[in-house]
């Protein structure tokens, strides 16, 4: 590197050797001005188009119309498979022909708020599918996923709370808790119950015509129970009980009308849910032998080599899921494992760490001094934990429909 002087004066150039001097500096300002200058398509603002379903003068947030940007991307891809043979996979299907995948959840944030995003995807792009550079986010804003503002997005999402929004339904806490079929709570623990079309299964999918018809039911209880005077807790829990008694969970007309038996069962719930209860299970044995003693108040005063505090301290080092491990601390602050079970619900990240190191785990609960009961409970678990992984392993999260660009 040398510096050389310029033929008018003192001013100088740098130059690492001949020919190669060192690249001017970008500054934000001009950063922002070419990041402004590139097209990348029509995005609408939330508050401006939604005016009229927004209750809350706070509520933020962008979005982009499926119409216009899916072939604003199809567009990017075609281009991107010219350039680089075998970056698309057209799966036999005709060439330009695309499978999008579409969902939409909602979190937490914040203490007060809820953020709520929609993301689409082409699957076309093979192994690069789970990429996050190829999800692209199509809504995003801090409302919640039943608010009128994601109602009237028109977008179909894959959760189960806000697919029982746009059924028309009662939350998934009610007697009759699935949006796919007439399982009950009653029933829902019979090992031998089947659920098809067959007449011969126990349980069956809910029938678009039935709805309507209990719909219209559950109208006619509430034109009586305005013409009565009693409390808005008693009126509720009157039609909750009306709508359970005629073996339904419906109380208004799907949003969705006939698209609603389209539905299907979006399969990385039940796997977070597997592994949450699977928890469940083992976290009751690591309190059982962990034979905690009255005095102890705090997760802090119990003994190092606890099972409970074994299981957490892998849980937070090993499995890497320390907010999992947070919960249990909390939890055992609060109630001492004497009162209500753990709540918590699993995430991607927790199923991800428990399919690979479940058996970790169970092997903190073997004992010198386990009876034959015992050792059976922890081969039970290991079979249970091994099928259970070999389920996810096959698990699609992705709900998949053709597109054809031709027709967009």
């Amino acid at each position: 590197m040398k510096s050389a002087d310029t033929k008018r004066g003192g001013n100088t150039s740098i130059q690492f050797k001949a020919n190669c001097p060192i690249p001017k500096i970008l500054t934000y300002n001009k950063l922002r001005k070419q990041i402004n200058a590139i097209d990348i398509g029509k995005v609408y603002s939330v508050e401006e188009q939604f005016s009229a379903y927004i209750q809350d003068e706070n509520v933020k947030g962008c979005y982009r119309d499926l119409r216009e940007y899916l072939p604003r991307l199809a567009k990017f891809y075609l281009g991107m498979q010219k350039n680089q043979k075998g970056a698309l996979k057209w799966f036999a299907e005709t060439e330009g022909t695309f499978l999008v995948a579409f969902g939409g959840d909602g979190c937490p944030f914040g203490k007060t708020e809820t953020a709520c995003s929609f993301l689409v995807s082409f699957l076309n792009t093979g192994k690069r599918v789970a990429s996050s550079g190829d999800n692209f986010l199509v809504f995003g804003g801090n409302v919640e996923e039943s608010s009128p503002v994601v109602k009237n997005m028109h977008k179909l999402p894959n959760d189960m709370k806000m697919l029982a929004m746009l059924a028309g339904e009662l939350s998934n806490s009610s007697t009759y808790f699935s949006t796919f079929a007439n399982v009950s709570t009653n029933d829902c623990t019979d090992l031998d119950g089947t659920l098809s079309l067959d007449p011969n299964s126990k349980w069956k999918p809910w029938v678009f015509e039935e709805r309507v018809k209990v719909v219209k039911k559950v109208e006619s209880l509430k034109s009586s129970l305005d013409k009565k005077v009693m409390s808005a807790q008693n009126k509720r829990n009157k039609i909750t009980q009306f709508i359970a008694q005629n073996k339904s969970r419906q109380e208004f007309t799907p949003l969705l009308g006939k698209l609603i038996d389209k539905a299907h069962v979006e399969p990385l719930h039940l796997k977070n849910n597997a592994w949450g209860y699977f928890f469940k299970v083992l976290l009751k044995e690591a309190i059982a032998k962990s034979k905690i003693s009255v005095a102890c108040k705090t997760f802090a005063e119990l003994p190092q080599d606890s099972c409970l505090v074994k299981l957490v301290n892998t849980l937070q080092h090993i499995l890497h899921v320390g907010r999992l491990a947070k919960k249990v601390k909390k939890w055992f602050d609060e109630t001492q494992c004497r009162q209500n079970d753990l709540q918590y619900r699993f995430t991607g990240k927790e199923s991800r760490a428990f399919c690979h190191h479940f058996s970790t785990l169970l092997s903190l609960l073997k004992l010198p001094s386990d009876s034959r009961k015992q050792i059976q409970t922890i081969l039970a678990l290991h079979y249970v934990g091994l099928r259970l992984r070999d389920c996810c392993s096959i698990i699609n999260r992705f709900d998949m429909k053709q597109v054809d660009i031709d027709k967009l």
